[in-house]
């Protein structure tokens, strides 16, 4: 296996710091896991990925393998299905994945991240919990001389403290899927006006879904018949999305369109409206991503659209950027970028979702 001896030099120099640290003050926290948890969990994670790093080569008929270690911020259906697409365009490579799951905690992913340095993988993939919270996590990541890609979702660094980043140069692009599907379908008919109530995000995601969605309120052309009633936080949760669209339904009785920025949120709109004994197909309800449950929705006439992303086109766009990383090839300025905006370009609905299945792009 192909490995840099920087990197061994890093992991001492990174334990040997936390050695001396623990040292230094009676006061200090005590650290989240004990020595010998993360002397064994480290110890598993390097022995693992050896070998299947060495299946990975054997597979491929190739003598260079590449460990790759990804801090995500949570694992719900669409991160697993975004985690399985890059283990396997990382196997096609010769890479091996390792995740860590940081659960929503910023505090748990610099953990993971301190945990990750001291196995001395090729490359160290981070997902961003929360813009600010985790731009310390990625610092010490860049620090220890392992190459370094935030992956996806916003977070406060500057260039200098990552090696790639694999994002959107349009951060706004889903959004603006979703507000040219509506000034579509409100062109054909032209009798319509919608009420909007929007469900966003959290800041890891910075509302850029949102923010691309609501240009639709500035277009002179559809101001009277698009109509916003309220924009609120669910953090990405199908259970919070149900308690919010109950109560929606109750506050706002002309609301006959929710927009949501992710496919989960929306899912949670479709069960809200079903609780209540309404029909979802009566109402446009949009999601993001393209997950298999609103897939199923959309066939079922219970969702109006989802602005789909090709995970796996997504996926492989990370794991070239990692593989060449992993080979020693550093990049500067602009070609730090690697834009995944091709991916995201799709509004799958009821009259295209066949098309884009069969694709073998949204599996």
């Amino acid at each position: 296996m192909m490995r840099k001896t920087s990197k061994f030099m890093a992991a001492g120099l990174v334990l040997s710091m936390l050695l001396m640290l623990a040292g230094c003050s009676q006061q200090q926290q005590a650290p989240a896991t004990t020595a010998a948890a993360t002397e064994a969990a480290t110890e598993a994670a390097t022995e693992a990925a050896t070998e299947a790093a060495t299946e990975a080569a054997e597979t491929n008929g190739d003598d260079f393998t590449f460990t790759v270690a990804i801090s995500l911020n949570t694992l719900d259906e669409y991160q697993t299905m975004m985690t399985e697409c890059l283990e396997e365009e990382l196997a096609k490579l010769g890479g091996t994945l390792i995740q860590y799951n940081a659960d929503g905690s910023a505090e748990k992913q610099l953990a993971d991240v301190e945990a990750i340095i001291l196995t001395a993988p090729d490359v160290i993939v981070i997902q961003s919990v929360d813009p600010d919270g985790t731009a310390v996590a990625v610092k010490t990541a860049h620090a220890s001389g392992i190459p370094t890609v935030p992956y996806q979702l916003d977070v406060n660094v500057g260039e200098e403290d990552f090696d790639a980043r694999v994002t959107q140069q349009d951060r706004e692009i889903r959004g603006k899927v979703q507000a040219q599907w509506v000034k579509d379908y409100l062109d054909a008919n032209p009798d319509v006006t919608l009420n909007v109530c929007s469900l966003m995000g959290a800041p890891n995601g910075g509302s850029n879904g949102y923010k691309g969605w609501s240009h639709i309120y500035e277009d002179e052309a559809y101001t009277d018949r698009v109509n916003e009633l309220i924009a609120i936080d669910a953090n990405w949760s199908r259970a919070n999305a149900i308690s919010i669209v109950e109560d929606w339904l109750i506050t706002y009785p002309e609301m006959n369109c929710i927009q949501a920025e992710n496919d989960e949120m929306a899912l949670g709109a479709v069960t809200a409206i079903q609780n209540a004994g309404l029909n979802p197909g009566d109402f446009i309800i949009m999601g993001m991503n393209g997950d298999p449950g609103a897939q199923e929705a959309i066939k079922a006439g219970n969702m109006s659209m989802t602005a789909a992303n090709s995970k796996r086109a997504q996926s492989a766009i990370c794991a070239e950027a990692c593989m060449r990383l992993a080979k020693g090839e550093r990049f500067e300025g602009e070609d730090k970028f690697f834009y995944t905006d091709s991916t995201y370009q799709d509004a799958m609905d009821i009259n295209t979702i066949d098309e884009y299945l069969a694709s073998g792009n949204y599996d």
